[in-house]
């Protein structure tokens, strides 16, 4: 299902928030999505690849980093120090 502009923001959101709390950690899209929903973080269906496009947004827009695995083709986000400043100005964390 394709997401709404108004949905693609809110997961960007939830997303840095999360990144953001755990910002010593790196997760992949399949962990946070997982948690999101079991968290019911967002109304709204969400497949990994919304995730990951999310995760990639937030990289281009220097809120996160992407970690590619040194021993595989995993591929791992975290929060940047910018992000942190942002989610805590926004409320999210």
């Amino acid at each position: 299902m394709q997401l709404t502009p108004k949905d693609r923001e809110d997961l960007r959101s939830v997303i840095l928030g999360y990144l953001a709390a755990r910002n010593a950690a790196a997760f992949d899209a399949s962990s946070i999505r997982a948690t999101l929903m079991r968290r019911r973080a967002v109304d709204f269906p969400i497949a990994e690849a919304d995730v990951t496009s999310a995760c990639q947004f937030l990289t281009d827009k220097g809120l996160a980093t992407r970690l590619d695995s040194d021993m595989g083709s995993s591929i791992f986000w975290r929060a940047t120090d910018q992000g942190v400043v942002e989610a805590e100005r926004r409320g999210l964390c």
